[in-house]
This record gives C-alpha cells, sequence and structure tokens, in this order.
C-alpha cells in the first residue's frame, strides 16, 4: 500500500481507470449498457494501455511533450488491443469481453510496475511528473506555433492507426462471408447465466430459461427435446425466421431422483438426427417425503425391484474388475481365509565387498498389497520362506549396510533362489576377523566399524535441524532426536538452543524427536534432495507441549483408595485407534496426575477385579483439571450368552461376537463352522452384536448370574466375505486412474429404488486429504463418494435413484483425484443391495 500511496498523480490515474474499466465492463449489475460503460470501455482500450508503454519508454520529463505522449498513447494502445485480441483468438479463453479485459489489465499493471522502478532509478527533478496546467500550457503555445517534425509523425501515426483499424473492420465486414450459426443459451435467476436452480424435488415443477437466436440467415425449424436424467421432460417444436429470438420458459415435471443428475438441453436443426447445439446442468432431484402420494406413483413395488447378482460376495462371479492402472487390484476377499503359501523363497546374503556371509539379516517377502512374510539369516547367511504364489518383492537389510530389493515373481508350487548381496553404507568401514587357529572350519567374522569425520567420503551429508515448542516456538533442549531407514539409525540430543546436528548417507529418512513433557513427533526427509553442498537444509521438529494436567483419585463404591490402578488418557474411545496417549498408575493413596496435551481425550481406568471406567473430557490449554474416578468390584463370571450368527437361516462361519458395555467391559467370541458363539460374561446388561456392528441390530442383553440366555443374531450379510479394491505402497497413482466393479442390473419399469451397500477403508488418519475416493456410479454417473480420509469404519450407504427401464449399469470404484506416491489403501464393498424405497 505504501507503493501506491507514494506512487505519481498519473499512476494512480491510471490505476483508478483500470479498476473502473474492469468494474463498469464485467462486474454486474455495473455492466448495464450505460454511458458509464461505454465511456470507461473507450478509455480502456484507445488510451491506458498506450500510456503504461509510454510512461516505460519515456521515464523522463524532457522526452515527450504533452501532446506526443497523448497523441502516441493512443497509437498504441489501439496496436496492443488488436495483437491483443489476434493472440486471444488461438486460446482456450476466446476472444471475447472478459478475457480482452483481464489480459490488457495484467499487461497494462505490468508496464505501470516496470514504469515506476525506471522512474525511481533517474533523478527526481529529471522524472515526468503529470500536471494538467502543463499540459493546457502546452496545447495553447502548440496552437501558436508551427507543429516540430515529430508532432507530425504522430499525427500521421495517429491517422494511419485508425485508417488501419476501420479497414480491417471494413475489409472483415465486406469481403468475409457471413457466419450462419445459432446463439442457444439458458439463464437463471435474474435473466443471468448463472445462479441457476440446482435442487429438485421428485413430482414438483422446475423450470429454467432458454434462448434461441437464428443467425443461419435462413429460416429455420428448430426442435428443442429436455432431458432430466436421460428422460424426455419437454418437446417443443420451434420456427424463426432469419435474425429472430425465441426466449421462454421450459417448465416440467421432476420425474427422477438422484444426488447428480444432467439436466440436457438438445437443439435439434430441421429433420437432423444428431443435436445441432447442447447444453446441461447438474442438478440434484430429491424426495419430498412430506408427500408420500408423489413418492408412491414414481416408485417400482416391491415384485419389480431388481436383484444384484452375488450381492454378498460369497462367491467369485457376478461382478468385473477393470482399471486404467495396472497397479489397482481387485478380488473376492474372505477374512477368514489365509493364502496359501506353497511356494518357497531361498538363497544366501553375502557383504558385497568380501564376499562373504551376512548372518542375522532382515529378509522380508511382501505383495505390496498387505501380504508380508519375513525372517533372518542364519550364521552362513542362508535364509528359507514359504511364501504365496504371484508378484512379490524381496528387501533386505541390516544395520549399517544399505536395503537391497528384487522383484520377482513365483508360481504356485514354485521353488526359487534369489541371493542378495549387501553393501556396508558409506558411514562405514568393513574389518574382517579371521577365525581362531583352533577353529579352522569356521567363517571370518565381518565387523562394520564408523569411519572418522575426516575420512567420510562425500556422499555423506550433514543433517541438522532444531526441535521447537510448538505453542511458544521456542527451542526444546536435550530432546532425543533420532533418525532411521532399514540399515541406517542415529541418535542424538539438542542443544541448548534446540539445534541438533549428525552424518548420514544420502538416503530417505525419518526423523523422530521426543522430549519430556512433549508429544512425540516425526517428519521424513530425503537426503539426497534436501542436499546443497554437502549440508542439508535446516529440519524443524514442532513438539507439541503436553502443557495441561488431570488429576485425582480412584476409589471403590465404599470411597476406599484403589492403589496401582491403570490410568490412560488417549484421543479415541477405542484404544487401537488412538493416535497419542499417555498412561499413569494411581499411587498408595489412590492419587494419580498426568501431564497431557490441550484437547478433547479419553480418559480410561481399570484394574483386576474391577469393572473398568470411561470419561469423556476437554481439557484447554495450561487448565489443570481434577477427576475423580470410582470403579465397582468385578462380579463372578458365571453367565453364559450363545446362539448363532445366521444369514437367511443359515449359519455363517468366522464371524467376530461381541458383548460389550460400551464402556471399559468387552467380551469377545468367534462363531465355529456352524454359525455358533459362546461368550462367558458377569452378569449385568450389555450390548451384543456382530463386527461390524452395520451388519446386525444391536440387541440389548440383560443377564443374570448363573444364567444361560441363548441370543441369535440375524445378519443382512456375511461379514466375512466383501470385494476389495487395492492400491500398493511404492507405486504412484494419475489423476483420473481408477479401479472399478460393476455389473449389469436389469429392470422390468423404470422406477424409484434404493441402493444399498455397505463400504469401509483402510485408511484411518484424516490427514492427506483429496486423493483417494471411494464411489458408487450408476449408468456412469455418480450418486455417492467420500474421500478415504477420515476415520468411518465401516457404513452402509442408502441412495434413492431411479432406474432406466431394461439395462442399468451398477459399479463401485475407487478414483484418483490427485496423482500421489507411497499412499497404500484398500477398499472393501459388501451387501450390495437394491431395495425398495420407504412410503
Amino acid at each position: 500500500m505504501p507503493v501506491i500511496k507514494n506512487a505519481p498523480s498519473d499512476v494512480k490515474i491510471a490505476l483508478t481507470l483500470i479498476l473502473f474499466s474492469i468494474l463498469f465492463i464485467l462486474i454486474p449489475p455495473f455492466n448495464a449498457a450505460t454511458p458509464l460503460r461505454i465511456l470507461f470501455a473507450l478509455l480502456f482500450l484507445l488510451f491506458v494501455p498506450g500510456y503504461a508503454l509510454v510512461s516505460l519508454l519515456f521515464p523522463g520529463s524532457n522526452d515527450l511533450t504533452g501532446i506526443e505522449r497523448l497523441t502516441l498513447s493512443v497509437v498504441l494502445s489501439i496496436a496492443m488491443a488488436i495483437f491483443d485480441g489476434f493472440a486471444l483468438n488461438y486460446t482456450p479463453w476466446g476472444f471475447r469481453p472478459a478475457p480482452i479485459v483481464l489480459s490488457l489489465s495484467a499487461i497494462t499493471l505490468a508496464l505501470l510496475s516496470a514504469a515506476l522502478i525506471l522512474r525511481r532509478k533517474i533523478p527526481e527533478e529529471e522524472r515526468f511528473r503529470f500536471s494538467f496546467a502543463d499540459f493546457l500550457a502546452t496545447i495553447r503555445s502548440r496552437s501558436e506555433d508551427a507543429p516540430s517534425d515529430i508532432e507530425k509523425a504522430l499525427i500521421i501515426a495517429l491517422i494511419a492507426s485508425i485508417i488501419v483499424a476501420a479497414g480491417i473492420i471494413m475489409y472483415a465486414k465486406f469481403t468475409f462471408p457471413k457466419e450462419r450459426f445459432t446463439s442457444f443459451y439458458i439463464l437463471g435467476e435474474g435473466g443471468k447465466a448463472e445462479n441457476y436452480t440446482t435442487a429438485l424435488y421428485l413430482g414438483h415443477p422446475a423450470s429454467v430459461t432458454v434462448g434461441i437466436e437464428n443467425h443461419e440467415l435462413e429460416k429455420v425449424n428448430y426442435t428443442l427435446i429436455t432431458k432430466l436424467g436421460g428422460s424426455v421432460v419437454d418437446t417443443r417444436e420451434i420456427t424463426l425466421e432469419e435474425g429472430a429470438k425465441w426466449l421462454n420458459t421450459i417448465s416440467f415435471v421432476v420425474n427422477r431422483v438422484g444426488p447428480r443428475m444432467k439436466l440436457e438441453f438438445l437443439l435439434y436443426k430441421e429433420d437432423s438426427n444428431e443435436p445441432y447445439r447442447s447444453l446441461h446442468l447438474w442438478v440434484s432431484s430429491h424426495i419430498d417425503y412430506k408427500h408420500p402420494e408423489i413418492l408412491k406413483k414414481y416408485a417400482l413395488p416391491l415384485s419389480l425391484i431388481p436383484k444384484v447378482n452375488n450381492s454378498d460376495f460369497t462367491l467369485n462371479t457376478g461382478w468385473r474388475f477393470a482399471s486404467n492402472n495396472p497397479y489397482f487390484r481387485g478380488s473376492f476377499f474372505n477374512s477368514t481365509e489365509k493364502p496359501s503359501e506353497n511356494s518357497t523363497i531361498k538363497g544366501y546374503v553375502k557383504e558385497y565387498e568380501t564376499g562373504l556371509p551376512v548372518s542375522e539379516a532382515h529378509v522380508v517377502i511382501s505383495d505390496h498389497y498387505g501380504y508380508v512374510n519375513r525372517t533372518k539369516t542364519d550364521e552362513k547367511g542362508y535364509y528359507e520362506l514359504k511364501v504365496k504364489e504371484g508378484h512379490l518383492w524381496l528387501e533386505c537389510w541390516k544395520e549399517s549396510y544399505e536395503k537391497s530389493s528384487i522383484e520377482f515373481d513365483i508360481a504356485e508350487g514354485g521353488e526359487l533362489s534369489i541371493n542378495v548381496t549387501l553393501k556396508v553404507l558409506p558411514l562405514f568401514n568393513v574389518t574382517v576377523i579371521p577365525p581362531p587357529e583352533e577353529n579352522e572350519g569356521q567363517l571370518p567374522q565381518i565387523v562394520t566399524e564408523e569411519l572418522p569425520p575426516e575420512e567420510l567420503p562425500p556422499e555423506v551429508v550433514t543433517v541438522g535441524g532444531y526441535v521447537l515448542d510448538n505453542v511458544t516456538n521456542m527451542p526444546v533442549a536435550n530432546a532425543t532426536v533420532k533418525a532411521s531407514h532399514y540399515g541406517f539409525a542415529r541418535s542424538t540430543k539438542t542443544d541448548e538452543s534446540g539445534y541438533f546436528e549428525f552424518k548420514a548417507p544420502q538416503i530417505g529418512m525419518e526423523i523422530e524427536a521426543e522430549a519430556s513433557g512433549y508429544l512425540r513427533n516425526s517428519t521424513w526427509i530425503n537426503a539426497s534432495i534436501y542436499n546443497i553442498k554437502g549440508k542439508m537444509q535446516t529440519i524443524i521438529v514442532r513438539l507439541t507441549p503436553e502443557s495441561s494436567m488431570i488429576s485425582g483419585y480412584i476409589f471403590d463404591k465404599h470411597g476406599k483408595p484403589i492403589p496401582d490402578a491403570n490410568i490412560r488418557v488417549g484421543d479415541h474411545a477405542e484404544l487401537h485407534k488412538q493416535c497419542y496417549y499417555n498412561v499413569t498408575r494411581s499411587d498408595s493413596t489412590g492419587y494419580y496426575k498426568l501431564k497431557i496435551p490441550a484437547g478433547h481425550f479419553w480418559m480410561r481406568v481399570w484394574k483386576k477385579g474391577y469393572m473398568g471406567n470411561l470419561a469423556e473430557l476437554d481439557i484447554a490449554y495450561g487448565e489443570i483439571k481434577e477427576i475423580d474416578m470410582r470403579l465397582e468390584g468385578l462380579p463372578k463370571v458365571d453367565a453364559v450368552v450363545y446362539g448363532y450368527a445366521l444369514c437367511n437361516d443359515t449359519g455363517l462361519p468366522g464371524v467376530k461376537v461381541k458383548l460389550s458395555d460400551r464402556r471399559t467391559y468387552e467380551k469377545i467370541a468367534y462363531t465355529d463352522k456352524s454359525g455358533y458363539y459362546e461368550i462367558k460374561t458377569v452378569p449385568g446388561r450389555f450390548w451384543l452384536f456382530a463386527e461390524p456392528e452395520v451388519y446386525s441390530e444391536c440387541v440389548d442383553v440383560r443377564i443374570s448370574s448363573k444364567q444361560r440366555m441363548r441370543v441369535d443374531l440375524e445378519l443382512g450379510a456375511s461379514p466375512t466375505t466383501s470385494y476389495e479394491i487395492a492400491f500398493p505402497y511404492g507405486t504412484r497413482s494419475r489423476y483420473g486412474d481408477y479401479g472399478t466393479i460393476y455389473q449389469t442390473i436389469y429392470a422390468e419399469e423404470e422406477g424409484i429404488a434404493t441402493i444399498s451397500f455397505k463400504v469401509c477403508d483402510s485408511y484411518a488418519s484424516n490427514k492427506s486429504r483429496g486423493y483417494h475416493f471411494k464411489q458408487a456410479l450408476l449408468n456412469d454417473v455418480i450418486i455417492w463418494e467420500d474421500d478415504v480420509a477420515g476415520d468411518e469404519g465401516w457404513e452402509e450407504v442408502n441412495i434413492p435413484v431411479t432406474l432406466n427401464k431394461g439395462e442399468n449399469t451398477l459399479a463401485f470404484r475407487v478414483y484418483e483425484k490427485q496423482s500421489v506416491g507411497w499412499f497404500p489403501v484398500k477398499v472393501w464393498f459388501d451387501d450390495v443391495k437394491i431395495k425398495a424405497v420407504l412410503i
């Protein structure tokens, strides 16, 4: 702002003219056809751009007279506008008012900025400064004197440019044949090409304003067809004379539902079978449940609801998989089945320089999709593993050595020998210790020793940075900093300024920092990228302080203290989903205290012989909160809940059944081959359900001491089978990549039904949003989508849609909205059904 405030008056006037030109040419309602719009448009096109260029070329006060500046500004503005329009004609934006105004504004602003910088580089007394009085004086003096040669040249140039511009227009007008075209457009509220109505309701009227202008140089018969979701809702026959305009409102009754539907306007010319022009809007059509009589009119009856083939994926048929990225994989998944490991991988791991065997080396076999098997080499460097068949990766490493990776294929029952050599990291030196003379048959030992600083090779770099308090931004002294990646590991402490430093090879590594009173934090760096002239860029690791405190007493129902009780405070009610937690125990008086960061947490207290307790809490930065917790004595385990997990009266094996008080007490059992389960428990009130809970109703169980209670769980589908779409780690996806499954659904009549399915993904963090998306599609239109980021777990989705009569393609897919690497994910779809809508 100070730069603009101190700018010369002519620059301020030029900036003001640019702003008012944009306002009165582009922005409604100021861009109405008023004299102000014409005035600013003329000034903008015929003066401002040229004046900015003249200011840049002639920054001095004595370079040009006022008349010369004015004339040259007009000439250059005309030329700039012509060339800018010519260039825009070959861009996607085209020769239109908005691109012309915005592009010329950008050019003018750039020229004014350069002119302002150039003026400030010359002495102040020599700079050009605009004065209206001096400009009038120049005109009066020039009216009495004969014009100079340069003024004559400028006047001739101005007249010539006007003649050329007029000539171009006249040439285009009289030599080029008139273009034959039809203007076709839709208007929203206020008669503008915006603010369209996109929320529609089943059975309710909707309307859109449509305009047609005939510039075909002859009378034309048009047919206008309006479609909603592929269904024709309106047809018009329109005849227009040359130059005539038809502007009318198309009204129709909404007859389809869906979260994302195409509202199409197709214009046919004469008797053509192909649309001459087409327009569309994406709209959502909803059900108005306040009027069930409307829904009943359009809903498919139960007898006409189509069936989904292999809806619960218990068979390996009915669905097809497709992908445009070879790394996407689709498979029928059964959680109770483990891959058969009938193939064998074996070999030796040897040191690169000496050829001696490397013992205790890690050997890991994986498919990058979740399958992993691992072992270590023996004293002879030998390893052997049973693995599944397919395309696999072998990774081998040991501390002080570089990781080695090998990609291979192995057939079912096959045997493959893969020998691996490991190179020592450049930080180390290899020393061979021969065996004692009395053990001539023993192999020499390999010892790796770290090189002294003066002997380190150039590929070793210095990694350095700071550990800072995330709230105060102050350094954290004496923090432990660890760097690791396969064979490389380092640990150091920060100094008083929070600084740390160590030597490392140019590899990727994780840097983790921890300090007393802080949450642990880590970051990933690639030394080969961050290295500049042998030294790393400064790395910052921020630690969130455990600035708040909770304290209190743990006691029983009689008020007596409970010593040695376990207290755990975490950021999620379920232990396995906690990213942060801190623990302590109560002392002999039942007292405890625990430092935690500010935020929302769950506090869990338990001890053997007691029923646990769970409390939810919020705590602010620096707050000290007192929380006392009471534990009830645990009754004797003498009750039994048993029964069957059933689907269509058939027992389901391998189903996880949970009995829980929704706090800290829970018991788990798995059904046997017949679907039977049995859970021994304490008496009390509990909730019984099959996991994932979305598959069954939750049963309220109240059981007494020594009671046996039968509770059968009716499931809509088997929770052990589903379809899995997976994308592996170590690979990269591109925008638009996908993996999809689909099948064709046949409907005898058009009507409304509900598509229902269950879905879950493997990614539980809220970070990294905007990459992988779960989607459901009907006839190639997305009807549901959700980012894999977030901790939804298994969820059931129900979407009211309109099915076409005949074939409908139902698809589920994982879709990439951004390119990403090293972001593995799995998505499971299950229990796909088409249901009648509830009326």
